[in-house]
């Protein structure tokens, strides 16, 4: 993959990111450094509470 074909990407971890989720977030950003990239981590929202 060429990184003019990645525009932005999300990643979306339920708890906090390991040290290894954040190594390979890290290398993600530097292998593509021109993409956007969007990480949401930590559980902070259940959309399942009260139903």
């Amino acid at each position: 993959m060429k990184s003019k074909d990645i525009k932005e990407i999300f990643m979306l971890s339920e708890r906090a990111m390991c040290e290894s989720c954040r190594g390979v977030a890290k290398q993600f950003i530097e292998k593509y450094p021109k993409a956007k990239v969007n990480i949401v981590s930590g559980k902070t929202f259940d959309g399942r509470r009260g139903r």
